[in-house]
């Protein structure tokens, strides 16, 4: 029955899950012991305990109207509604793939999603540039937040026995659980865990970070005024956008109005430059504004094409 999983939720079940998750982690082989596995830890909980939870989209066209009017997915989520929007809401169709099956099995269809880690170009394929969101924590309060161990989408999930209740956990357990995963399965390096680029040239990063970042669920949307910071295209040149000029101006437009109604989510210009390069580019700044964040403690306003943040 849809809904069924996360109706169950309860803070007591959700605090034995992380109990039993923390024994499990210890299993794991790791190499520091002592005083280094315990300094590992602290420095991983602090880095994570701060990192923000990121959501993508791209350019999707949203309506088509007969005077030939395109409308694109930013406009709809930014000026229309005002939020992010659950994949069940019917008002708002900007996912890459809508509801899935185990969404409705678990209730999952009634919340919007976001990865603890660097934005993930995937939720934008096809539908280049993209637009990123890194969301506040003040937004992270159970039940209308919960995370998951996992996608549950993801490899290790399907081939796991237990049942997918037991993957479910209070949001600040998600983040301490994270730590221990950087230190237990990724040797100790917490941007290895998070996305950083000195990692992305390592073969099949890119495409199985997904499948070991703790996802978060906001229940219903995720309102403007929880937005931290988005990362916002700007395509240089007419030709390298498939749709041509006008959305391109449209883009520029929209990204004053939005940060004069907005000022207290920092918006991050990013540049793109070939419609190849588009992927790449935005994982580049998602990586770059991320980490720029956790060293300075707030984002950049601008990326350059080749990666250089600005304050």
């Amino acid at each position: 029955m849809s809904g069924q999983i996360v109706d169950q939720l309860d803070e007591k079940r959700l605090k034995e899950n992380f109990s039993n998750w923390s024994v499990w982690i210890k299993t794991k082989p790791v190499r520091f012991v002592g005083d280094e596995l315990n300094s590992l830890l602290i420095s991983a909980q602090m880095v994570l305990a701060k990192a923000p939870t990121t959501h993508t989209w791209g350019m999707q066209i949203r309506e088509r109207q007969e005077s030939g009017f395109q409308s694109y997915a930013f406009e709809s989520i930014l000026f229309k509604d005002k939020a992010l929007l659950a994949a069940n809401n019917s008002a708002q169709r900007y996912s890459d793939s809508g509801t899935t099956r185990l969404d409705a099995q678990t209730g999952l269809e009634k919340y919007v999603f976001a990865y603890l880690g660097a934005h993930d170009p995937y939720y934008a394929r096809g539908n280049f540039p993209a637009f990123g969101v890194f969301i506040k924590k003040d937004a992270e309060r159970f039940p209308y937040c919960n995370a998951t161990r996992r996608d549950l989408h993801s490899l290790e999930v399907r081939a796991d026995s237990r049942p997918f209740i037991d993957y479910f956990l209070l949001p600040e357990d998600a983040r301490k659980f994270a730590a221990h995963e950087a230190v237990y399965l990724h040797d100790g390096d917490v941007f290895h865990y998070l996305g950083h680029l000195r990692h992305f040239g390592e073969k099949g990063y890119i495409d199985k970070r997904w499948q070991w970042l703790i996802e978060f669920h906001f229940r219903e949307r995720v309102e403007l005024n929880y937005f931290d910071a988005i990362l916002w295209p700007v395509v240089r040149g007419a030709s390298s956008m498939r749709s041509g000029s006008r959305p391109n101006a449209r883009l520029k437009e929209a990204v004053a109005k939005f940060a004069k109604d907005n000022t207290q989510c920092c918006t991050i210009t990013y540049e793109i430059t070939t419609p190849s390069r588009a992927p790449a580019q935005f994982l580049t700044a998602a990586a770059v504004a991320m980490n720029y964040y956790l060293e300075r403690d707030r984002f950049p306003t601008c990326i350059e094409q080749d990666g250089t943040p600005k304050p």
